[in-house]
């Protein structure tokens, strides 16, 4: 089981460089195990919940999106995937960005995704942070199974 720190970690991402569109080097080689196996169980966990409360379509993205193939996704190969069925990709922020440069993206077809990934101890913690986790497991999944399936059929 992953150590806890005796203090909380904060977002390591926080002082990360900001491009003019507020995204960030995700750096995925830089996530640690830990990191990786919090991502795997936190998954596992929402996926368990999500039969009798997702519609199918939102079920069938995310298998098709390979969320769950093991560790924190890697925004470049998700993004290859998501935009070979969408059209969109996946965008790595430090944390919520401006209005402005969100609706940007989303003008653009990127999803704004927060790249860090909150310590244990806060799971069960609401956030209005939304961390690597729920960003690239919905968004990404409500692309495919909401806009691939409604609008992108062009």
């Amino acid at each position: 089981m992953e150590k806890l720190p005796s203090t909380p970690v904060r977002n390591r991402y926080a002082a990360a460089r900001r491009k003019a569109d507020w995204t960030i080097d995700q750096d995925w080689t830089s996530y640690s195990h830990e990191e990786h196996d919090r991502w795997d169980r936190l998954f596992a966990r929402q996926a368990k919940l999500l039969p009798g409360r997702a519609c199918d379509a939102f079920l069938e993205a995310q298998a098709k999106l390979e969320l769950s193939r093991g560790g924190v996704p890697d925004f470049a190969d998700l993004s290859r995937r998501l935009s070979a069925l969408t059209g969109w990709s996946v965008v790595a922020v430090a944390g919520l960005i401006p209005d402005d440069a969100f609706f940007e993206h989303l003008a653009n077809r990127r999803f704004p995704a927060g790249a860090f990934i909150r310590p244990t101890r806060a799971f069960f913690k609401p956030t209005a942070r939304v961390d690597a986790v729920r960003s690239a497991s919905d968004s990404c999944t409500i692309s495919r199974g909401f806009i691939g399936t409604r609008w992108s059929s062009d």
